[in-house]
């Protein structure tokens, strides 16, 4: 994936804000549950189209990137040991 891409925008604004730690341990909780997550976040999308909140769910939508934004998260804090 390119760095243009919108998981790692999301990465990225998870660094930004500090919460690369919580962020990962949430999503490793709710690996057993990526689909049910990207069904959720569908649901949510119509409720947040037109505000900065539907860049943060959008790439959420889909069930693969709920394992790819876990994968990055990783690699980035192992990165930064």
């Amino acid at each position: 994936m390119e760095s243009s891409h919108p998981l790692h925008q999301l990465a990225d604004r998870i660094e930004q804000a500090g919460l690369s730690v919580p962020a990962a341990l949430m999503l490793q909780i709710l690996a057993p549950l990526d689909v049910v997550c990207s069904q959720g976040a569908q649901v949510l999308m119509p409720l947040t189209r037109g505000t900065r909140l539907a860049g943060l769910i959008e790439p959420l939508t889909t069930p693969a990137h709920w394992p790819a934004l876990r994968d990055l998260l990783l690699l980035r804090l192992q990165q930064r040991r």
